[in-house]
Protein backbone atom coordinates (compact mmCIF):
# COMPACT_ATOMS: atom_id res chain seq x y z
CA UNK A 1 0.00 0.00 0.00
CA UNK A 2 2.83 2.39 0.55
CA UNK A 3 4.59 1.64 -2.50
CA UNK A 4 1.11 2.19 -4.51
CA UNK A 5 1.04 5.89 -2.19
CA UNK A 6 4.27 6.40 -3.16
CA UNK A 7 4.77 5.46 -6.48
CA UNK A 8 1.36 5.17 -8.37
CA UNK A 9 0.98 3.75 -11.57
CA UNK A 10 1.62 6.52 -14.39
CA UNK A 11 -1.79 8.19 -15.40
CA UNK A 12 -3.28 6.88 -12.26
CA UNK A 13 -2.37 8.91 -9.71
CA UNK A 14 -5.53 10.70 -8.93
CA UNK A 15 -7.09 7.43 -8.76
CA UNK A 16 -4.57 6.25 -6.51
CA UNK A 17 -4.77 9.10 -4.22
CA UNK A 18 -8.87 8.88 -4.10
CA UNK A 19 -8.99 5.77 -3.33
CA UNK A 20 -6.74 6.05 -0.20
CA UNK A 21 -8.66 8.88 0.56
CA UNK A 22 -11.84 7.45 1.15
CA UNK A 23 -10.71 4.42 2.25
CA UNK A 24 -7.93 5.64 4.52
CA UNK A 25 -10.09 5.23 7.93
CA UNK A 26 -11.16 1.64 6.81
CA UNK A 27 -8.01 0.89 6.05
CA UNK A 28 -6.40 1.73 9.52
CA UNK A 29 -9.50 0.08 10.99
CA UNK A 30 -8.47 -3.08 9.23
CA UNK A 31 -5.06 -2.98 10.45
CA UNK A 32 -5.69 -2.00 13.83
CA UNK A 33 -7.76 -5.14 14.27
CA UNK A 34 -5.02 -7.42 12.67
CA UNK A 35 -2.52 -6.25 15.08
CA UNK A 36 -5.29 -6.34 17.84
CA UNK A 37 -5.86 -10.43 17.06
CA UNK A 38 -9.60 -8.89 16.81
CA UNK A 39 -9.86 -10.01 12.53
CA UNK A 40 -7.81 -12.19 10.83
CA UNK A 41 -5.73 -10.70 7.98
CA UNK A 42 -8.38 -10.23 4.80
CA UNK A 43 -11.44 -11.65 6.78
CA UNK A 44 -12.09 -7.88 8.09
CA UNK A 45 -16.37 -7.09 8.08
CA UNK A 46 -17.40 -3.68 9.36
CA UNK A 47 -15.68 -2.54 12.38
CA UNK A 48 -14.44 -5.96 13.51
CA UNK A 49 -15.46 -8.64 15.64
CA UNK A 50 -15.54 -9.64 19.37
CA UNK A 51 -13.72 -12.70 19.16
CA UNK A 52 -10.11 -12.54 18.94
CA UNK A 53 -7.37 -14.75 17.04
CA UNK A 54 -3.62 -15.03 17.63
CA UNK A 55 -0.95 -12.85 15.69
CA UNK A 56 2.85 -13.66 14.63
CA UNK A 57 5.14 -11.81 16.68
CA UNK A 58 6.71 -11.14 13.30
CA UNK A 59 3.33 -9.73 11.90
CA UNK A 60 2.82 -7.93 15.15
CA UNK A 61 6.15 -6.31 14.73
CA UNK A 62 6.37 -5.27 11.17
CA UNK A 63 2.50 -3.81 11.54
CA UNK A 64 4.20 -1.85 14.44
CA UNK A 65 6.52 -0.07 11.78
CA UNK A 66 3.82 -0.31 8.97
CA UNK A 67 1.47 1.17 10.61
CA UNK A 68 3.11 5.15 11.91
CA UNK A 69 4.56 5.18 7.89
CA UNK A 70 0.91 4.13 6.83
CA UNK A 71 -1.07 6.92 8.65
CA UNK A 72 1.69 9.44 8.21
CA UNK A 73 1.23 8.74 3.97
CA UNK A 74 -2.82 8.89 4.83
CA UNK A 75 -2.74 12.04 6.25
CA UNK A 76 -0.22 13.56 3.85
CA UNK A 77 -3.25 13.04 1.07
CA UNK A 78 -5.43 14.31 3.65
CA UNK A 79 -7.47 11.11 4.47
CA UNK A 80 -9.61 11.68 7.56
CA UNK A 81 -7.58 9.86 10.35
CA UNK A 82 -7.38 12.81 12.96
CA UNK A 83 -8.91 10.06 15.64
CA UNK A 84 -5.88 7.39 14.29
CA UNK A 85 -3.05 10.20 15.03
CA UNK A 86 -4.62 10.71 18.32
CA UNK A 87 -4.78 7.23 19.27
CA UNK A 88 -1.36 6.29 18.17
CA UNK A 89 0.06 9.55 20.11
CA UNK A 90 -1.31 8.35 22.96
CA UNK A 91 -0.05 4.56 22.95
CA UNK A 92 3.46 5.26 22.08
CA UNK A 93 3.07 7.56 25.46
CA UNK A 94 1.26 4.82 27.27
CA UNK A 95 3.68 2.12 26.21
CA UNK A 96 6.33 1.09 28.25
CA UNK A 97 8.52 -0.72 25.50
CA UNK A 98 8.55 1.73 22.71
CA UNK A 99 9.81 4.53 25.46
CA UNK A 100 12.54 1.74 26.82
CA UNK A 101 13.86 1.07 23.47
CA UNK A 102 13.93 3.27 20.31
CA UNK A 103 12.68 1.37 16.91
CA UNK A 104 15.56 -0.01 14.94
CA UNK A 105 14.95 -0.78 10.87
CA UNK A 106 17.51 -2.89 9.20
CA UNK A 107 18.47 -0.54 6.24
CA UNK A 108 18.58 -2.56 2.94
CA UNK A 109 21.62 -2.68 0.60
CA UNK A 110 20.81 -2.12 -2.83
CA UNK A 111 21.59 -4.86 -5.22
CA UNK A 112 24.02 -2.94 -6.98
CA UNK A 113 26.12 -2.63 -4.13
CA UNK A 114 25.76 -5.94 -3.08
CA UNK A 115 27.17 -7.19 -6.31
CA UNK A 116 29.87 -4.29 -6.58
CA UNK A 117 30.83 -6.05 -2.79
CA UNK A 118 31.40 -9.34 -4.56
CA UNK A 119 33.52 -8.17 -7.46
CA UNK A 120 35.78 -6.10 -4.90
CA UNK A 121 35.90 -10.11 -3.01
CA UNK A 122 36.53 -11.79 -6.02
CA UNK A 123 39.18 -9.29 -7.00
CA UNK A 124 40.99 -9.30 -3.87
CA UNK A 125 41.02 -12.81 -3.83
CA UNK A 126 42.58 -13.19 -7.17
CA UNK A 127 45.09 -10.29 -6.65
CA UNK A 128 46.50 -12.02 -3.62
CA UNK A 129 46.52 -15.91 -6.04
CA UNK A 130 48.69 -13.52 -8.17
CA UNK A 131 51.07 -12.65 -5.71
CA UNK A 132 51.63 -15.95 -3.87
CA UNK A 133 52.26 -17.63 -7.80
CA UNK A 134 55.02 -14.63 -8.93
CA UNK A 135 56.59 -14.92 -5.25
CA UNK A 136 56.90 -18.84 -6.00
Amino acid sequence: MTYAMLKPPKHFEELVTAHFRQNGSAILTACKAYMDGRARVGELAGNGSSRTTSVSSKFKTSMDVIYPKLLMLLAKIEASVESFEQQLKEERLCDPAVIAKPMIVKKKIGFAKNIFKVVRKLLKSSKKQNASKSVS
